[in-house]
């Protein structure tokens, strides 16, 4: 009989545990991830409809800059998903960091047609995300690069 009532007890516990199951308010890790795929996406967008058209003199320089952007975007997104070290992710940042600087600073060189400054428009909003989600540590480290 105590086995009974000891049997019925734990299993009764058992699925009012499983029935208050709450889930697990997301890391930092994971805050970081989602924006920083969605920037990666948008660089390789804006490469593309930079890529292949007719530059005007002293455009190539911002054509590479987005080229570059595209890259360090890339590889952002793809530290921030694995994360293996801080350390890692950390200097991806700021690759990425130097390299929107520099996209800023020469994208106006470009005389981009609507498509390609929305395209930029774009990447600007999903960077703001990023930098959001990170606790706006770029500040600094972009207002000391545009210096």
């Amino acid at each position: 009989m105590k086995i009974k009532i000891l049997t019925i007890t734990i299993a009764s516990l058992a699925l009012v545990g499983c029935a208050t199951n709450v889930g697990v308010a997301t890391t930092h890790r994971e805050d970081l991830a989602a924006p920083s795929g969605a920037l990666a996406i948008a660089t390789s967008n804006l490469e593309g409809s930079v890529r292949g058209k007719q530059m005007p003199p002293g455009a190539e320089e911002a054509a590479e800059s987005v080229a570059k952007l595209n890259e360090e975007a890339q590889h952002f997104a793809r530290a921030t998903k694995s994360w293996t070290s801080n350390e890692t992710v950390n200097d991806r940042y700021e690759g990425l960091i130097r390299a929107w600087v520099k996209v800023k600073q020469s994208f106006p060189s470009l005389h981009p047609d609507p498509l390609t400054q929305e395209s930029y428009n774009r990447v600007a909003q999903h960077y703001e995300k990023v930098a959001r989600a990170s606790g706006y540590a770029n500040v600094a480290y972009e207002r000391e690069l545009e210096k």
